[in-house]
């Protein structure tokens, strides 16, 4: 070739780079574990086009893809004609029952360049006792100081589980007594659909605080026909905050008291969410007394939201119309975090899907009460940080075409546009999509992202 290697070599990695958002983009449950070469064929229509794009390949590989721990360490060859080796490989993916001492003497004899562990437990019809005592064995690597760790867990409640008997090689200790976990985390994700009686998902909570990620990342999925699940949870986890730089909830929703807790995160920079919007209206209607001073920090100790559901998130389900005293004052200090935060730049916020018969009581889901409208504008348009904004109210979508949305239409839009400039982007679900909305956010020189539809 007479291209300079400087230009094949990016040409090389942009092409690697495609690939791997292919793959990124095919995958749901474990979007950020990254791909494996194993999925990858394709890839080899690159790497063997000559000899300096193997070589060129095998750096972008090794830096950018994950390898399977239990099919690189049943290769034995380290010859420089591999595309990776034990010595050379940086990303492994380990399966959770894997964790032991001999997992650990293998890593450190024989993986030397070492930057992350993606530690992997797939639910498939067996169930085990995920404790964070058994992440402590990997404060036994040699060289913990310069590995990253990710958590990525699917579980299914619907699953018939056996129980596994596990060598724990004498380690019962009380979660009280543990000795901190020595490596940085960077992702704890979870993937989850129902959660049984008999096996509770409260397990993560308990590693979430032993292993104090900076990325949280949970997504509840659908599998039956009574809808997706939620996770009774969100207020716990959001009182280990301090360290949290994004957070990423999809298809389920967040108590009021989580909202607050994440908004005071002090490292937080993206943030999506979804709320029940249902409730947040009723609090204006049925709580107008907001004179009495709350101190929602103390009140913290002492209160939990973890089961509150105003509207049934499944489709039978019933919800619970109870409205705590205090809601609407914790509301207006989650709107007052929302104006004054200096460190989100990217924010989706939506409605949380309500069941049958919730959906049932409304004429036009999507209409709330004009001050929570109002309130919730100006703290949109007060807010300097946040650049780019989602705001995804899809599941308040109204089944008749001539209703306005309170909150995704022309004046709301037109309304923000003006008041913040700091906006970059926007980003509009598109059931929502409509001629005058695109107009109004062009007109105001913001970058119009339509999204696309997920299949699910």
């Amino acid at each position: 070739m007479n291209i300079p290697k400087s230009i094949q070599k990016h040409i090389l990695y942009l092409l690697l780079y495609e690939l791997k958002l292919e793959w990124d983009a095919k995958d749901h449950g474990f979007l950020l574990l990254g791909p494996t070469i194993g999925y990858l064929v394709p890839i080899y229509d690159l790497v063997f086009v000559c000899k300096e794009w193997f070589i060129m390949s095998k750096q972008f590989i090794k830096h950018h893809y994950f390898f399977e721990y239990k099919r690189i360490n049943n290769n034995n060859n380290n010859d420089e004609y591999k595309l990776i080796t034990k010595e050379s490989v940086q990303n492994i993916i380990i399966d959770y029952i894997e964790i032991n001492n001999r997992l650990i003497d293998s890593l450190n004899k024989e993986y030397h360049s070492l930057r992350s562990i993606s530690i992997r437990y797939m639910d498939e019809g067996i169930h085990i006792g995920i404790s964070p005592c058994i992440l402590n064995h990997l404060n036994k690597l040699v060289n913990k100081d310069r590995i990253t760790v990710n958590i990525c867990l699917e579980l299914d409640g619907y699953d018939v589980y056996r129980e596994l008997e596990f060598d724990h090689e004498g380690i019962e200790l009380e979660l009280e007594s543990l000795s901190p976990f020595q490596l940085e985390t960077n992702v704890f994700q979870l993937v989850y659909d129902h959660e049984s009686e008999e096996i509770p998902y409260s397990f993560t909570y308990d590693i979430i605080k032993h292993v104090n990620p900076k990325t949280l990342s949970f997504t509840s999925i659908q599998s039956t026909d009574v809808g997706s699940s939620h996770l009774c949870l969100y207020h716990s986890i959001s009182k280990l905050n301090h360290r949290y730089s994004s957070i990423i909830i999809e298809q389920d929703f967040i108590p009021l008291y989580a909202f607050y807790r994440f908004l005071q995160s002090p490292h937080l920079q993206t943030f999506k969410c979804n709320l029940q919007f249902h409730f947040i209206s009723a609090l204006y209607i049925y709580n107008s007394d907001n004179t009495y001073e709350y101190d929602f920090n103390r009140m913290d100790d002492s209160i939990n939201e973890n089961d509150q559901e105003y509207c049934p998130y499944n489709i039978y389900g019933d919800g619970d119309r109870t409205v705590p005293p205090y809601s609407l004052s914790l509301w207006k200090q989650c709107l007052q975090l929302l104006s004054n935060n200096k460190t989100i730049t990217e924010l989706s916020l939506g409605a949380s899907r309500c069941g049958t018969n919730c959906v049932r009581k409304y004429t036009n889901p999507g209409l709330f009460e004009p001050q929570l409208v109002q309130d919730l504008l100006d703290a949109l348009s007060t807010n300097q940080s946040i650049k780019s904004l989602d705001l995804d109210f899809t599941e308040t979508k109204s089944r008749f075409r001539d209703q306005n949305h309170s909150i995704i239409n022309n004046e709301f839009f037109s309304s923000l546009l003006q008041r913040n400039k700091a906006l970059e982007s926007i980003n509009i679900s598109p059931s929502f999509r409509g001629p005058i909305i695109e107009e109004t956010i062009r007109n105001s020189n913001s970058i119009v992202k339509i999204k696309e539809e997920i299949e699910y």
